[in-house]
């Protein structure tokens, strides 16, 4: 018989929950379902705008927006200071000066237009105001301590919140609203030693949602306000400790919870639509006072009418450890298809050349936001704008601005892994196994296809780039098997993969050589071992099809097939041929 993917309904979707036998695809990794529905790209490269090396007072960049102060720009709050460039998103960043605060913080600070001005928090009670004639100026609102002011702006007042578990607001004179007076609120039952702390905050046509994190055990709320009120006006109960993050579309509030879901209101309750592959484990910073969470208040956004996430897939454990299949960086949710992994943070710039494909793993997810420019203006390069904190090898960390190429200019590198394939017997004999795909485009692109029918769990390491092909690793952190993938998760080559060609041992250090080049001639990675085996690659451009024996008896079979593309090349179909080896007497 013969299994082919993603079979008659022509459409490529990932399940609910991430079931490794549900679906067509278990799991993605810089993928692009939807720029044609039906067969498989890769999704842009995400590239380096401004570099902590140009900007010595860069931080964690945690708010975009759009606001002419006299000229089109684009502003950042990117740790304790502002930035701004020219605006477009490809355009360069470079500190503000001359009355901008340098008081921000990324657990605390946001930036909101309103009334023909911009408004930026800070990690005191002073909230700065630039106008469309390009002044400064300053005042006072909320509690003097360094807690989360989000802003939210609705009708005609900017809304801010305050100590943990209050929302004040302004009107369009700076008039400050407090607690107890008219157009201010307190959640219910919120202190700030425990209990419940607002996470976030988004308005729609016709009330403002206010999400609320449940630090005490229980169960977190998100909660209908008016506006104007002295009390929330409705309370929705999640199944979760509360959202992390939330976003507007269609003027229906969307939230992401501590436990990595994605919930949709539907008029009644948040139902659960998607999850992040995390094995019900949580994330790292899920349950933090402030905003350095394992996702950012503004880590959520519409971009071209579907929803993106910036997540960071550390665990919250003691080891810092990350789930093998829910890789960091810009998630994509498609109603269709499901929540898929569409790209991911890199060392490249417009100008520069590849040395590294993506950052599996990242320090800090900051904010996303879809920034188009007025009609009048060029457009540049991509529609998007990334914040977070990277790592420039195994463990140095740097701050970054990223934007997505939409030119798709570069070379890039991405995969999906199929669920498990399951025997209609005992064992089934894999026979062959084909792909069908668009001839290639480019002499560089190449598809890896590669198989396994046993689990074995993964095993991340440093590992030190003595060459393209070959590194170095103490043998007290692993142990090198001839054949197994090799996987770079942050560092040097970050993104891209190979396989062990030969492995040697000196005095508890390994070399370790690799059948093909991708990685710095020197430098230090994460590194991660898989037991994949290969068992063929496409690198001719006359081809639109190929298939190898497996050869392979089990009751299962896992397919992975890493592509390495330039432009628009596309995956079409896989599919598989087996016939019954052992049956069911």
């Amino acid at each position: 018989m013969a299994i082919q993917i993603p079979g008659q309904g022509k459409r490529f979707s990932l399940p609910l929950n991430y079931s490794d036998v549900l679906g067509n695809i278990y799991s993605s990794f810089n993928v692009d379902f939807t720029s044609n529905v039906g067969k498989l790209r890769l999704g842009p490269r995400l590239l380096l705008n401004t570099a902590v090396a140009d900007q010595a007072n860069l931080g964690l960049p945690v708010a975009f927006t759009f606001f002419n102060d006299g000229n089109d720009k684009i502003w950042a709050v990117a740790g304790t200071r502002v930035f701004s460039n020219s605006g477009t998103v490809s355009s360069a960043f470079t500190e503000v000066g001359g009355g901008a605060p340098t008081t921000c913080a990324a657990g605390v600070s946001d930036m909101k237009v309103f009334n023909n001005s911009m408004y930026i928090t800070t990690n005191s009670n002073s909230v700065y105001k630039r106008t469309s004639g390009g002044a400064w100026s300053s005042f006072t609102a909320g509690s003097a301590s360094t807690q989360p002011h989000l802003l939210c702006q609705y009708s005609d007042r900017m809304y801010m919140t305050t100590r943990y578990v209050e929302v004040i607001s302004w009107n369009t004179s700076d008039t400050v609203s407090t607690v107890g007076s008219s157009n201010a609120v307190a959640v219910p039952a919120g202190n700030t030693g425990g209990g419940q702390i607002i996470t976030c905050i988004q308005s729609g046509s016709n009330r403002i949602w206010i999400g609320v994190l449940n630090l005490a055990g229980g169960k977190g709320s998100v909660y209908e306000w008016d506006g104007s009120a002295t009390q929330v006006t409705k309370g929705y109960k999640l199944e979760s400790a509360g959202p992390v993050a939330m976003v507007i579309k269609d003027d229906v509030p969307w939230i992401m919870d501590t436990n990595g879901a994605l919930c949709v209101w539907n008029g009644g309750y948040f139902k659960e639509v998607a999850r992040l592959n995390i094995n019900r484990k949580l994330l790292k910073g899920a349950y933090l006072s402030t905003n350095l969470r394992y996702i950012h208040p503004n880590g959520m956004t519409v971009v071209n009418g579907k929803i993106n996430i910036l997540i960071n897939n550390e665990i919250l454990d003691s080891t810092g450890s990350i789930e093998e299949f829910c890789p960091s960086g810009v998630y994509e949710y498609d109603p269709d298809i499901g929540l898929y992994h569409k790209g991911s943070v890199s060392y490249l710039t417009a100008a520069g050349t590849v040395s590294d494909y993506s950052q599996i793993r990242i320090s800090q997810p900051g904010a996303i936001s879809e920034l188009r420019p007025p009609l009048s203006t060029d457009p540049g390069n991509g529609i998007t704008l990334i914040g977070c904190t990277y790592f420039t090898d195994a463990t140095t960390t740097t701050h970054g601005i990223f934007y997505d190429d939409t030119n798709d200019t570069k070379a890039k590198c991405g995969y999906v892994v199929t669920p498990k394939i399951y025997s209609s017997s005992i064992q089934d004999a894999w026979q062959r196994m084909w792909i069908n795909y668009r001839k290639l485009l480019n002499s560089s692109d190449r598809i890896i296809v590669k198989y396994r029918t046993s689990e074995a769990s993964p095993t991340e390491f440093t590992g030190t780039w003595t060459s393209t092909t070959t590194f170095t690793a103490s043998s007290s952190d692993v142990t090198p098997v001839a054949g197994n993938e090799i996987e770079i998760v942050s560092g040097k080559g970050g993104g891209a993969s190979a396989h062990i060609s030969s492995v040697s041992l000196n005095a508890g250090t390994y070399t370790v050589t690799l059948d093909t080049a991708i990685g710095a001639s020197s430098g230090t990675a994460k590194m991660r071992q898989q037991a994949w085996t290969k068992l063929y690659t496409v690198s001719d451009q006359n081809t639109t099809e190929k298939g190898a024996t497996v050869g392979e008896k089990s009751s299962w079979i896992q397919f992975k097939i890493v592509m390495f593309f330039t432009g628009k090349d596309e995956l079409e179909q896989i599919a598989i041929a087996n016939a019954q080896h052992q049956p069911i007497t």
